[in-house]
C-alpha cells in the first residue's frame, strides 16, 4: 500500500527547497527526516539564538535552566538541534 503524500508535506518541501539550504528535501519524506529539516532551516536562520528566550513567555529551557541566562543566544554549551526539539516538544 503506498502512502499518499499530504498537501502539507508538499508544502513543506518546497518552503524548504526554496527557503532554506535544503536540496535534498521530497515530499513524503518520513515526518522524523522532515523534522531535521525543519531544526536544520530553523538553526540556519537564527543561529545560535536560544528560541526559549527570544519567543516563549518560558524564561530558560528545562534543561539548561541554570546555565543559559546570557542575552539571547543559547550560551550554556547546549546541543542547537536538542534545544529546537525541546522548544517544540519534539522527543
Amino acid at each position: 500500500m503506498i502512502k499518499e503524500t499530504s498537501n502539507l508535506q508538499k508544502a513543506l518541501a518546497v518552503l524548504l527547497y526554496d527557503q532554506f539550504d535544503c536540496p535534498d528535501v521530497e515530499a513524503g519524506q518520513d515526518d522524523d527526516i522532515m523534522v531535521e529539516y525543519i531544526i536544520g532551516a530553523l538553526i540556519e536562520k537564527n543561529e545560535n539564538i536560544c528560541p526559549f528566550k527570544n519567543y516563549s513567555a518560558e524564561p530558560f529551557c528545562k534543561t539548561y535552566k541554570g546555565e543559559c541566562e546570557k542575552g539571547l543566544t543559547i550560551d550554556c554549551g547546549a546541543d542547537v538541534e536538542l534545544v529546537w526539539k525541546e522548544f517544540m516538544r519534539i522527543d
